[in-house]
């Protein structure tokens, strides 16, 4: 069984996208090819991670729900644990920036996608894609870099506040109103003040 660099696991609600408020199970991969400013993983490289055998991470699945996040969690190679929480009847949802290829996808349930500036990636099969509306975030940019028209992903288009940044709110606001076809995001389990 391969062995995973996990930052930590944990159950909480999920705070972001079209499943908040619904109970999950998170499981924390190391590394990252990003270093976004407003990243709220504590630890991003593998060297602070311990690394789990496969085994051990699915029996600390708690929920029907796991979710691997990271970081990045598309630096691994995820065959091993997806199928093992697939055979235990798990529904497995990812959260990627979108920069790599997610394979196999008939083990994901739910890919969200969050795309950093400037280049934006996006993969071609979105379940939901959340933009964080930071300081240089470029609406447009961002939408010329979707896979599929924006209307394909009614309701599933997110625009996420920045750490509850104030600056974040009102230019997500002004967003919205040019582009209604997205919804805003705020981190759920930071309102509710729930880790």
């Amino acid at each position: 069984m391969k062995a995973y660099p996990v930052v930590e696991q944990f159950d909480s609600i999920q705070g972001e996208g079209i499943n908040a408020g619904a109970l999950v199970s998170f499981i924390r991969l190391g590394g990252c090819n990003l270093n976004c400013p407003w990243c709220d993983t504590p630890q991003r490289g593998v060297s602070d991670s311990v690394h789990k055998m496969t085994g051990t991470i699915v029996e600390a699945v708690n929920q029907g729900i796991a979710v691997i996040t990271g970081g990045e969690p598309t630096l691994h190679d995820l065959t091993d644990l997806t199928r093992s929480l697939k055979m235990r009847s798990k529904y497995v949802a990812i959260e990627t920036n979108g920069t790599n290829p997610i394979e196999p996808f008939w083990q994901i349930d739910w890919v969200a996608v969050s795309p950093k500036p400037p280049l934006y990636h996006c993969l071609p099969m979105p379940d939901e894609v959340k933009f964080v509306v930071s300081d240089d975030f470029d609406v447009e940019e961002a939408l010329s870099q979707l896979p599929v028209s924006p209307t394909e992903l009614l309701g599933r288009l997110y625009l996420q506040i920045e750490s509850q940044r104030e600056e974040s709110i009102q230019k997500a606001l002004e967003i919205q109103r040019k582009y209604p076809l997205f919804k805003i995001g705020a981190q759920l389990h930071k309102v509710l003040g729930v880790a």
